[in-house]
Parts: structure tokens; sequence; C-alpha cells
């Protein structure tokens, strides 16, 4: 500029003016599982983002009942961590306020997509020897089951079951098929990792499922001797044979020779048992087809 006092002209000089940058942030999105946090760092590049801006923003809108979001001010990144009730995607939508010194930006949205995480209780399952269990949690009451849940397990010692593996590929329900080897009821533990499927893959606290597996009677064909008109009785016992408390037997009539008469159905004996009648001068047999039971396991 040049100073003019009448006709007279002055010493130029200068006016440096500092024009200091103000961030210019576009719209983005981010996503975490529900408990964990999420963390959104704009990058100059594409966004304006001088060094040393800072974030600020009030409490997001949410659906879906979202818990834990929160206002912030002079952050160096927007993050929250927030609760997920439900058992499907749910968005945080933070409106943010970038500053740059003393310059305020204009304002922009991160829209957080909160993905459900499995929420199991404990559970139990009983089964007889030799039959399969099968747990399929749902979605209800305070359990949280995403729609694809799958489940990897690990299981407790029991030498007296077999059947039972660890599972470390990803499976629809938890089961597999038990036998106990022994006369007495034994349970086996597994310990289960849930993870939900299409909404972001969140793996979920682990829960159990105790099984008890209750012992099925398992005894070999027997065979017994009498004299005509005098009873015979069978009573397996427990050892080479599984015979568990309280079995208990029933039969149909038996199949007969030689005319044999006395024989008859029964159930629920302690005993396999009978009293028949030879009419001939010769052997003759009496075949009973007898079905154990224990409780409410059929042998």
């Amino acid at each position: 500029p040049v100073t003019i006092a009448g006709n007279c002209v002055g010493t130029s000089f200068t006016v440096t003016v500092t024009v200091n940058p103000k961030a210019t942030i576009a719209n983005t999105t981010a996503s975490a599982c529900s408990g964990s946090a999420f963390t959104v760092t704009p990058s100059n590049g594409t966004d304006i983002v001088p060094t040393g801006t800072t974030y600020a923003w009030s409490a997001p809108v949410v659906t879906g009942s979202l818990t834990g979001g929160a206002s912030a001010t002079g952050q160096t990144s927007i993050t929250g961590t927030l609760t997920n009730p439900t058992n499907t995607q749910q968005t945080a939508t933070y409106t943010v306020t970038p500053t740059s010194g003393t310059c305020v930006g204009p304002t922009f949205t991160v829209v957080a997509t909160i993905n459900p995480k499995p929420v199991i209780a404990n559970k139990t399952a009983a089964i007889c020897s030799g039959d399969a269990f099968s747990i399929t949690p749902s979605n209800s009451g305070s359990e949280i089951v995403p729609a694809s849940t799958t489940y990897t397990w690990t299981i407790s010692t029991n030498t007296n079951i077999t059947g039972q593996s660890a599972q470390s590929t990803a499976q629809s329900s938890i089961g597999q098929t038990l036998t106990n080897i022994t006369n007495t009821a034994q349970t086996i533990t597994y310990t289960v990792t849930p993870t939900s499927g299409a909404a972001g893959n969140c793996v979920g606290t682990n829960f159990t499922v105790t099984v008890t597996v209750s012992p099925k009677p398992r005894v070999a064909n027997k065979t017994a001797t009498t004299c005509s008109g005098v009873g015979f009785t069978v009573t397996p016992t427990n050892g080479t044979d599984i015979v568990p408390s309280g079995t208990t037997y029933s039969w149909s009539a038996p199949v007969v020779t030689g005319g044999l008469t006395g024989g008859a159905s029964a159930s629920a004996q302690s005993t396999i048992n009978g009293t028949l009648t030879n009419p001939t001068n010769t052997q003759q047999t009496a075949t009973y087809t007898v079905t154990p039971t224990s409780g409410s396991c059929v042998g």
C-alpha cells in the first residue's frame, strides 16, 4: 500500500495475513461388537485434518435401546463403548464438531453400528446312556442369541462316559451321543463359546452345558434250569452286565416247546421268574424275551 499525505509518498509496508486451516471431514461409519469400543481417527487426505485437531460431540442418537453413549470434548479421536441389548444390529449416530486451534470446522457424523453379542445362561440336559442330547439356545428373555450363532466347546474329563469330544469347528447347536459304561448316573460338563453369525462375528461369554447320563441296563442272554412245576428265578447282577439299582424286567409269554404250560407275561419285576409244567418225558424249553428298565431308561 502507498500512503499519500498531500503529494507526499510514504515508504511501502506489507500486511501478512495468516489463514489457519479449518478441519473439514466427511461423514463416516464405524462398527463394533456390543460392549467393545469403536474408534474413528480422521486423517488428512481426502479430508482436511490439521495437526492437533480435536473433536467434541453430544450424546449419540441411538436405536434399539443402546446404552453407553456419552458426550465428550477435546478428544483426539471419536470413540465410544456401547452395549446392544438386542439380537440384531443397532446404530448410534454421533454429530461431531472438529476444532483446529481456534478454527471450528463444520460438523460431521459418525454412524457406529453395534453388532449383537450372544449372552446365554448355563444349561443342563439329561439323557439315557447311548442317546444323544441337543441344546439349541433361542433368543428370549434375558438371553441374546443373534441369528446364525454358532458354538464351539471343550469338555470336562469323565472316564465313565464315552462318545464325548471337544469341538473347534463352529456348530449350529451343542450335542453329542454319550454312553455311560457304569450302573450309576454320570455327568459331564461342556464349556461352550458362542459366536454371533452374520451380524459381526462377535464372541460371547462362555456358558456351560452339564449333561447327566443315566445308566441303561445291558444284560447278556441267560439260561436257567428247573424241574417241571418248580419255579425258576434269574436275577441279573452288576458286573459283566450293567444293572443299575432298581432295574426291573418285563416280558411277554415265552415261546415254548413240547406243550410246556404255565408261561405268562409280566411287567416291572425285580427278577425274571416263572413256574412251568412239562407234560412230556424229555427236556423242553421256554424262551423269554426280557426288556430291562432303569428309571426311564430302557435297555
